[in-house]
């Protein structure tokens, strides 16, 4: 082999290792891609109302949504279940909250007020029972999941305490139970109540975020990773200074997850 032929096969040699590098660094960089563009990113979305006696509430409105939310936390296979259920208890309002929902999740929740019936002089007593559902919101082909579902009160007083609650325990499943939120009080020899069931298809529910200090709150909350709907009922009992009404604020956050 005379040098110019030398000299061209070193060349083509070089140019070939260099070929070889490149797409060995486009392969590369298409992977990373990929692997970027497979990512689930969660999204949370919070709401908030301040509610006290002055603030105005639609009852009509809160029937429809509660409508939706009912079917939702029950199960068309359950032949036979509990409604609402109340005693010595007097219904004072409904609130509704929905978040305006993005390209994972959205969420409705309903706050129903009942006043305690109970003797006390110096306080009065009041229950606050919270039903909320999240559905995840698909697109096409790309799919989306359900991680989080969270009613929740805020006390705006510091003279306002939080003196029950509901759920107080934790429930998980991977498969449907049915479950039934309680929340039975005594004040002055008075006992109230109210329960209600409902339907855990899959995930977790449970107490969240809990303050019994002046102006606290409580925030129970359903998390899991659900394409479909789910929620939960609970409650808070909280106590206030005889004759001042109340005060608070209502809040529901959902976290959805997709690519």
């Amino acid at each position: 082999m005379d040098m110019f032929s030398f000299r061209r096969v070193c060349s083509l040699l070089v140019i070939m290792l260099v070929a070889s590098a490149v797409l060995v660094a486009s392969a590369s960089a298409e992977v990373d891609v990929t692997n970027e563009q497979m990512t689930i990113v969660e999204k949370e979305q919070t709401v908030h109302l301040s509610v006290n006696e002055a603030t105005p509430w639609n009852s009509k409105a809160a029937a429809t949504i509660e409508e939706q939310i009912d079917n939702i936390l029950a199960n068309a296979m359950v032949l036979t279940r509990n409604g609402l259920s109340t005693y010595n208890v007097q219904y004072v309002r409904v609130d509704t909250l929905q978040t305006p929902g993005d390209e994972y999740s959205s969420a409705s929740g309903s706050y129903r007020l009942y006043k305690v019936n109970e003797q006390d002089p110096n306080y009065d007593y009041y229950i606050l029972w919270m039903k909320a559902t999240g559905l995840n919101n698909e697109d096409g082909l790309i799919p989306s999941y359900l991680r989080e579902v969270k009613p929740g009160v805020s006390l705006s007083r510091y003279s306002d305490v939080i003196t029950d609650w509901e759920p107080i325990t934790d429930t998980a499943t991977s498969s449907g139970v049915t479950i039934t939120a309680s929340l039975d009080v005594s004040h002055g020899g008075v006992t109230a109540g109210i329960s209600e069931t409902f339907d855990l298809q899959q995930g977790h529910v449970g107490p969240d975020e809990l303050s019994t200090s002046g102006g606290g709150y409580f925030k129970p909350h359903w998390n899991g990773n659900y394409q479909g709907s789910q929620g939960l009922i609970g409650g808070a009992e909280f106590r206030v200074p005889q004759g001042t009404g109340y005060d608070y604020d209502l809040s529901l956050s959902v976290t959805g997850a997709g690519y």
